[in-house]
């Protein structure tokens, strides 16, 4: 029952919600089921979305769940471990395995993913906008929630803990900038010395 108020407080007082999880008896099981149970509503709303066969169901709810669950659990260790080290640039004390726990609990809005889906299909064709909103107000909730871990795990101001949490995605993108020139050098510099 304990862990009920929690899920419930994470929704409507995250700070508090988060502070009563990491003070909990077992955070990493409450955390990873709540991350497991956030994916598995995603599924199911996909599949109420899509409208999919009996054989497409059971494929997507068997391996494909299993497969985006590996896929999290390894984005889930790659990106806590990156803001835990882009955190300790402002020199503050956190700790990477609470921010490991409050970002599995952050998934917690997936879980309303199934109702926007039925609502959506229930309006009929052409309600998909409806359902790309919910999902939208839905990842903003959870970027929220990730941001609001990052200041009470490393005591960051709001701005400090945006930076911290952009910085990685920022990097990427660059990096991908700087790949895609690279290579179109290349593969110019290859065709003109073909020539």
């Amino acid at each position: 029952m304990e862990q009920l108020g929690i899920i419930i407080k994470i929704i409507t007082d995250p700070e508090q919600g988060f502070n009563e999880l990491l003070a909990s008896r077992k955070p990493l099981w409450l955390s990873s089921l709540t991350a497991a149970v956030g994916l598995f509503c995603q599924s199911i709303a996909v599949l109420l979305i899509d409208n999919l066969g009996s054989e497409q169901v059971t494929s997507m709810l068997t391996l494909g769940y299993l497969a985006k669950l590996f896929a999290f659990v390894v984005f889930w260790i790659t990106m806590t471990s990156l803001f835990h080290f882009i955190a300790s640039w402002h020199k503050t004390e956190g700790s990477i395995n609470n921010l490991f726990i409050l970002f599995g609990a952050s998934l917690l809005p997936l879980i309303f993913l199934p109702a926007g889906a039925i609502l959506s299909r229930g309006l009929g064709l052409g309600s998909h906008l409806l359902y790309i909103f919910i999902y939208l107000v839905i990842i903003i909730w959870i970027l929220f929630l990730q941001v609001k871990s990052l200041k009470i795990i490393y005591h960051l101001q709001t701005g400090k803990a945006i930076s911290v949490y952009i910085i990685p995605f920022i990097a990427t993108f660059f990096l991908l900038v700087v790949s895609l020139i690279l290579f179109t050098i290349l593969t110019i510099t290859l065709i003109s010395k073909s020539f």
